[in-house]
């Protein structure tokens, strides 16, 4: 019997031009640089200018995915976008527009919302319909985000936290007998509207007259002390259901949400700090996109391996958590 794998095929990121260091947040909040990098270990961000928007950053990061595939878009079965800044509030979706711009005729898409669980959401949902489908054989899984456009700029509290970008991940259904890629997956929600919100453009408040009524909304303290505690069981999650210790990880890529929430976790832990990776003090906390951003870094840089075992986990507003369990074999630059 012929066991049809789902392989990673190609990983790519975009990210802004613009490079917006601690010190300009001053113009618009009561902050400075060491305030920033001490309670958040961010250093810069990316800010997406007018013509870069969401779907522009997706076709990006998708293009250069697919060139390390060795595929074009009009080879793509599937698009999945995971973003909570969408082009349109509406509709058509962002991953429609990708799917026009690539060319990829005929090409099933469409978005998911899970904030920044979004990239570990569109993952999972795309490997099983890879899985279960006789006919598709390629899907193109991307996380974007253009969350200046959202930001309150005068709530210290938000807007020095956010920055833009995109990554994707191209899976590609293997006719031949082999292991998958992707070993594993967990997803997990809990409804809240309060701790982390956007509270604008649907049935609920489809109208807002003052424009920071609209902006992204945060209790900060209640989303630290989740984070860490999640984030946590997450990894605990992960390694029980495939008999994972510690030893067996090569890496850990959380979402890069606050440098001081990973280090509280690693201390409560007692986890090696070598075994997370963080990119946050360049990025900042870009939603879904900061996991495929950072595994396009770490490609980048060397650190991505055959053979490795990764744990992709994150958790964002819905309350949405989630991780993956990947074995890598995409061959190093």
């Amino acid at each position: 019997m012929c066991i049809m794998a789902i392989n990673i095929m190609g990983i790519g990121s975009y990210l802004p031009k613009k490079i917006m260091a601690n010190d300009e947040w001053q113009a618009y909040v009561d902050t400075t640089d060491e305030w920033i990098q001490s309670h958040t270990g961010i250093k810069e961000r990316r800010i997406a200018n007018d013509e870069e928007s969401t779907a522009f950053m997706s076709v990006e990061s998708a293009k250069m995915a697919l060139a390390m595939a060795g595929i074009s878009g009009q080879e793509l079965d599937l698009i999945v976008v995971a973003t909570a800044t969408p082009d349109y509030l509406g509709f058509p979706a962002t991953a429609n527009l990708v799917q026009k711009e690539l060319n990829a005729v005929g090409a099933a898409s469409f978005d998911v919302r899970a904030a920044c669980s979004g990239f570990v959401y569109a993952l999972s949902n795309a490997y099983a319909l890879l899985k279960a489908s006789k006919t598709m054989k390629y899907a193109l899984v991307v996380g974007a985000e253009k969350l200046s456009s959202i930001l309150n700029w005068h709530d210290r509290k938000t807007a020095v936290l956010f920055g833009d970008g995109a990554g994707a991940m191209v899976l590609y259904k293997d006719d031949r007998d082999g292991e998958d890629d992707i070993v594993d997956f967990v997803l997990h929600s809990e409804g809240d509207p309060v701790a982390l919100s956007r509270p604008a453009g649907g049935v609920k408040q489809p109208v807002v007259e003052e424009p920071s009524q609209s902006a992204l909304h945060m209790d900060g303290a209640r989303v630290y002390r989740f984070g860490v505690r999640i984030l946590g069981e997450l990894v605990e999650e992960l390694s029980i259901r495939n008999a994972l210790t510690m030893d067996d990880i090569d890496w850990v890529v959380p979402h890069q949400a606050n440098a001081r929430m990973i280090d509280a976790l690693l201390e409560r832990k007692g986890w090696p700090s070598d075994k997370f990776y963080m990119n946050i003090s360049q990025m900042g906390n870009t939603s879904a996109a900061s996991i495929p951003l950072a595994l396009r870094q770490m490609y980048d840089e060397g650190k991505l391996k055959a053979g490795q075992h990764l744990l992709l986990v994150g958790f964002g507003a819905g309350l949405t958590w989630g991780g993956v369990y990947i074995r890598w074999n995409l061959q190093p630059k």
